[in-house]
């Protein structure tokens, strides 16, 4: 009988300290295919400070030297859209590259597409044909139905429910719980508050929320 040997575990840096980062911490321990060096955060960190036993190994700004260590793998821990778009492009500067994660209890239609730094948690649903972008985060338990699109550095926060053929542009943040009927299209950068409704176009770089949805200044 032949023995199966087993891929050697990915080094991989993790970056942000915050609430996101429990998240990203158990969705990697979950795919086995990883090993967690530690974390980084923009802040000054106490000495010995861990969180679910992993330690906070620097700042953002020691990343170079973890690269010359020959760690070349990064999860971006970090739930604001700006400020993930922003570290991303900072790790990618300094040549590191993002790999997609995916829990191993969501379902992801095998016609569905992943990008690169896309996270998508526990329990969460995408559909066949479903395009999710750079760097979403796609939290527990949602939704993103058949062939939409959700753009590059955009959240959908926990329970949300995207319907059938919707496109949703970069940076956009779904509060949670949000609703959005199908083929509709939201704007870049455009927030949705907890528990909305959308069953109406919104614009880009505005705030909407209520049932139905409607922007609330611009």
């Amino acid at each position: 009988m032949t023995k199966k040997i087993k891929s050697p575990k990915r080094k991989i840096l993790v970056i942000g300290t915050g609430g996101h980062a429990r998240v990203v911490l158990s969705l990697l321990e979950e795919m086995d295919g990883f090993q967690i060096v530690g974390l980084l955060d923009k802040k000054t960190i106490r000495p010995g400070e861990r969180i679910f036993g992993y330690p906070i190994v620097g700042k953002t700004s020691d990343m170079k030297r973890f690269y010359a260590q020959g760690i070349r793998q990064v999860a971006l821990a970090i739930g604001d859209n700006r400020d993930r778009q922003a570290m991303s492009k900072q790790c990618r500067k300094a040549g590191f590259l993002f790999p997609a994660l995916i829990h191993p209890t969501a379902t992801v239609d095998r016609h569905a597409r992943i990008a690169e730094g896309a996270q998508i948690c526990m329990r969460a649903v995408i559909g066949a044909g479903a395009e999710i972008s750079q760097g979403c985060i796609i939290n527990t338990a949602s939704t993103v139905d058949h062939e939409s699109k959700i753009g590059a550095f955009s959240h959908v926060a926990p329970g949300c429910g995207v319907a059938g053929r919707v496109v949703i542009g970069e940076g956009v943040f779904l509060g949670i719980g949000t609703q959005v009927i199908d083929k509709l299209h939201i704007g870049s950068w455009t927030t949705v508050g907890a528990g909305s409704v959308v069953v109406d176009d919104l614009p880009g770089h505005v705030t909407a929320y209520g049932r139905p949805a409607k922007v609330k200044n611009s």
